[in-house]
């Protein structure tokens, strides 16, 4: 395991940072905004945090890293919330002035030794570039792409950034944004700082530097619970980036976990800002460690705040994990204080920042989720399992023992989540539990990672959502897992049973999880294309440059490219995202589960967009216009899959342009786009 963590040399670093930025250059992105964000991630972003951090003496504390991100990202969160506000790009650069000044005064501390990478770098390189840079290739570079629909949901939020504050939702007119957004207001301030495009900044700087952050913040996570064996922090650093399931045909045969254990590519990408929840999941943990130490300073309980802010922003059902675990804990230590009749002193000041975090969530909530929670997210205690790999089991035992079926639940989610990370379930519930009983009973640390655990898979099976957002309790419940299950693991090494356990749940993990980096590596090779899936073709995005330039503030687009294929569910976000202009309505399926539209609206719009589309003429079109809209997008390629808002009926839109009531703007092979005259 030490050969793992073994350092490389500098070429190592240079070697990756070149082979990245030509995957980038090959892509069709553009290496001079990659290089421009770099330089104000390291002198505007992470450079002031670390002279708070070093204000603070976090590094005594084995914190340097992690107050150092999370100050800076808190800084830039401001910030780039101000320049989305009042346009002003140059606010961003503002930290650069703090960085010289606090450079000069401490030139005599500067030290400029290289640092060294660990040979986890070169491999989270090569999947980084398999998982998020081929995948979201332009599509003037690879002529056509099949796109991922979530990208480009975030995407338009991006855009949305970039045209002001309070974001508004591309794809479904009229709505506010309310939605965990942080990582796209990351995307849209290194666009804003470096000039560069929103798609090269999403698609292709923001996983990286994300996951650099993520790494520097789980070994220092791993370095406090796990204590100074530094194979174990290692070993917890792999599972959670490498990690798989239970399985192994079935991944190798499409890379995809029958058991939804996608976290290796939810990092990856950082799709959904995943990568960014788990890193400040993580920096919280810490600083809920640093809280039940001796003497925590005081500072701890500002980085904590800052920390769990920015990780219900990036990640908001993880908060409503972290949130409640630590008042477990608090709970937990309150109870243990006054059955030995110890002072409360303490565990009550602990319990009431665990009370001001609950009231944060609370407040984040009801601000940027009510909405869309109220609306698509269900208690229903078999909800989760009526769609997973054990789907027909469960069926078949409903109708042969529908009295005993709900005794029936629990059993599958254990084996749910046993098949879902066979390391981490099983270490956490044996080893974990017997540990926890024999050794640390009275620490309430590990009280909190066992509530979080617990919580986590407790509300990914309680909760169904329809777009299965109940997967992000899952992978808070996995990291929470993982930690116990190393923790246990470190414990109970000496045992050869334990040792033997152990190394046979390890290998499966990194067996499954070594088929999916193969998968992404063989896919980033040779793209596959599925039938069932609309692709996204050059013509399309050079259309949407001409939108970009055509559309004024405050006009809307309508499309009938609204679908993403065969399953026709309203998932299409691609010309909204392309192009940074608002849509009447391209996609709806995202705007009922995430911001609280009805379906009856969203099949309102469906139905205005049909009898727009059916038009026979270009005066019936503009009629059709609804209120507010002058520009329609007709795309060729969406109406000649039959995948479009008409699903295959003929459109008459070419001859529109004939009467003068509409003027064509733009025409290429995929495209049109008029204009009301």
């Amino acid at each position: 395991m030490q050969a793992l963590k073994r350092a490389a040399g500098p070429p190592v670093l240079l070697l990756c940072a070149a082979g990245y930025l030509a995957a980038v250059g090959i892509a069709g992105g553009s290496v001079a905004s990659m290089l421009i964000c770099a330089v104000y991630a390291a002198f505007c972003v992470y450079a002031p945090g670390a002279g708070f951090a070093r204000l603070c003496g976090a590094k005594r504390f084995g914190l340097g890293q992690t107050a150092a991100i999370v100050f800076g990202a808190a800084l830039f969160t401001l910030l780039s919330a101000a320049a989305s506000v009042t346009g002003v790009w140059l606010v961003l650069w503002l930290p650069l002035l703090w960085t010289v000044w606090d450079m000069f005064q401490h030139r005599r501390e500067l030290s400029w030794k290289t640092p060294r990478a660990n040979l986890i770098l070169p491999l989270v390189t090569l999947l980084t570039i398999a998982a998020a840079v081929v995948p979201q290739t332009h599509a003037a570079a690879a002529g056509q792409i099949v796109p991922n629909h979530d990208f480009y949901w975030n995407l338009g939020n991006v855009e949305s950034f970039l045209n002001g504050f309070p974001p508004s939702d591309l794809r479904f007119s009229g709505y506010t944004l309310t939605y965990h957004w942080l990582t796209e207001l990351f995307c849209a301030g290194f666009t804003m700082a470096s000039g560069g495009a929103a798609y090269d900044i999403t698609a292709f700087f923001v996983p990286a530097v994300m996951l650099l952050a993520l790494l520097a913040v789980l070994f220092e996570c791993g370095a406090l619970f796990l204590g100074a064996k530094q194979r174990f922090v290692t070993l917890f650093v792999w599972l959670m980036l490498f990690g798989g399931c239970a399985s192994l045909w079935k991944v190798i045969e499409r890379g995809y976990s029958p058991f939804w254990n996608l976290n290796m590519r939810h990092l990856l990408t950082n799709i959904n800002g995943v990568a960014t929840g788990t890193l400040f999941l993580a920096a919280f943990s810490a600083c809920v460690w640093m809280l039940w130490q001796k003497t925590p300073p005081r500072w701890v309980y500002g980085i904590g705040t800052a920390s769990f802010l920015l990780l219900t922003l990036a990640k908001g059902p993880v908060g409503g994990i972290a949130a409640p675990a630590l008042a477990a804990a608090c709970v937990w230590e309150c109870g243990v204080s006054l059955y030995k009749k110890q002072p409360l002193q303490k565990p009550l000041r602990r319990a009431a920042f665990a009370v001001w975090i609950l009231l944060i969530f609370g407040l984040v909530y009801l601000w940027l989720f009510s909405a869309g929670a109220g609306t698509s997210v269900h208690f229903d205690v078999d909800g989760t399992l009526s769609k997973s790999y054990f789907a027909n089991i469960l069926a078949a035992l409903q109708v042969r023992f529908p009295a005993f079926y709900p005794a029936f639940l629990p059993l599958f989610w254990g084996l749910q989540t046993l098949c879902f990370a066979p390391f981490g379930a099983l270490f956490a519930l044996a080893g974990g539990a017997l540990w926890l009983w024999r050794r640390g009973a009275s620490s309430p640390v590990w009280v909190f990672a066992a509530a979080g655990a617990a919580g986590g898979f407790l509300a990914f099976y309680l909760f169904d959502h329809e777009a299965m957002s109940q997967m992000y309790f899952a992978f808070a419940g996995l990291f929470f897992c993982n930690l116990i299950g190393v923790k246990a693991l470190s414990v109970l090494w000496p045992r050869r049973a334990v040792r033997a356990v152990g190394i046979a749940a390890l290998t499966v993990c990194f067996a499954t999880g070594a088929c999916t980096a193969v998968w992404l590596g063989m896919q980033a090779v040779e793209p596959g294309q599925s039938p069932r899936d609309l692709t996204l073709s050059a013509a399309e995005e050079q259309a949407m440059e001409v939108l970009r330039r055509e559309m004024q503030p405050g006009e809307q687009f309508i499309t009938n490219r609204i679908h993403t294929g065969a399953a026709l569910e309203g998932l299409s976000n691609v010309y909204s995202g392309l192009s940074g202009r608002q849509c009447y309505m391209e996609g709806f399926k995202y705007a009922i589960s995430n911001l609280g539209v009805t379906s009856e609206e969203a099949a309102a719009r469906v139905e205005t967009a049909k009898t727009l589309f059916s038009a026979q003429t270009g005066a019936q079109a503009a009629q059709a216009l609804p209120e507010g809209v002058q520009v329609i997008v007709y795309s060729k390629h969406a109406s000649q899959s039959g995948w479009d808002v008409l699903e295959g009926e003929p459109c008459l839109a070419e001859s529109w342009a004939d009467d003068g009531a509409l003027s064509l703007v733009f025409e290429n092979e995929d495209v049109m786009i008029f204009r009301a005259a």
